[in-house]
């Protein structure tokens, strides 16, 4: 049975790095048919806010402990590790794109979608198979 569990953590995460891949070249298509002389507020990132913050840091602190949350937090910090929002396509405003753009971010927005859900599926699936198997 820990050849099943194996062999659906590798598909799993060979699907992520596949997606994850599609995703940043949907991205890298659609930032290069940006108007020219539009302003590019639109793809700029999101600055973190504070709530965001601080519950992502109360979760580490539960799951990791204070101390090393502490550390986790200024790591993410430090090495700028929060930049994710600005490159999600659904961020992006289709007012500041070509026609050519506009196209690629309708697809870049549906493999985004796909991602995420290949990403939350996944999880929870391994979470109960790894639970049914190994009695965790």
């Amino acid at each position: 049975m820990t050849y099943l569990v194996s062999a659906l953590v590798v598909v799993w995460f060979g699907g992520v790095l596949f997606l994850a891949g599609q995703h940043l070249n949907d991205i890298r298509v659609v930032l290069n048919h940006i108007e020219p002389g539009a302003s590019s507020a639109g793809t700029q990132p999101l600055q973190p806010r504070w709530s965001h913050e601080t519950g992502i840091t109360l979760l580490d602190a539960v799951f990791i402990g204070p101390i090393l949350a502490i550390g986790v937090l200024l790591a993410r910090r430090f090495l700028k590790l929060d930049g994710f929002a600005g490159r999600r396509a659904s961020k992006i405003d289709p007012a500041c794109l070509t026609e050519a753009g506009r196209v690629h971010l309708g697809n870049a927005i549906r493999h985004e979608r796909i991602m995420f859900a290949w990403s939350a599926v996944g999880c929870i699936l391994l979470v109960l198979v790894g639970s049914y198997h190994f009695g965790m």
